[in-house]
């Protein structure tokens, strides 16, 4: 029974996925088309080089669709005044914000062991730092561009040997 449960956990999930990116899509398109507006109000007004920075930012919303690639991921912990913190770092194929998802539980669950820190950054080039008092921790980097579209890593661990993936 309980693997029945995960599987309709999981169908639901993916139903979830699926309906949220549509509406994410729905609403960047949405976003082109006012974008598409304004440039066409830049042309009656005669102000043609905005009109083409808008347009040109309008084809760029609507066709970007596709996720970006975390890469080069690596992570270095230090110990200072009896305060350990570790910092993740990674690399990305285009610009993003970053965000790390990390806690004392393998699965990431939300609750008071799950904590989310986002380095506020819209680069190819991450680096957060976060306090992991010596113990062994679970996280999952995520990579979010201007379309919204967004890439998870696996969960992973630090701080403990031997180093593994976890789900």
């Amino acid at each position: 029974q309980t693997k029945i449960e995960d599987a309709e956990q999981d169908a639901q999930y993916k139903r979830t996925e699926k309906y949220g990116d549509m509406r994410e899509r729905k609403k960047l398109l949405k976003e082109a088309r006012e974008t598409l507006v304004l440039a066409k109000t830049a042309i009656d007004t005669e102000k043609l080089e905005d009109a083409k920075s808008l347009a040109l930012k309008a084809k760029n919303i609507a066709e970007d669709s596709a996720d970006p690639v975390i890469r080069n991921f690596g992570y270095t912990s230090s110990t200072k005044n009896k305060i350990t913190t570790t910092t993740v770092s990674w690399i990305t194929d285009e610009d993003t914000y970053g965000t790390i998802i990390y806690s004392l539980r393998c699965d990431l669950k939300v609750g008071e062991e799950t904590k989310e820190t986002s380095d506020n950054n819209f680069s190819k080039n991450h680096s957060i730092t976060f306090e992991t008092m010596d113990k062994t921790y679970f996280f999952r980097i995520l990579a979010k561009d201007n379309s919204n579209n967004v890439q998870e890593s696996k969960i992973l661990q630090i701080n403990a040997a031997p180093y593994f993936e976890c789900g």
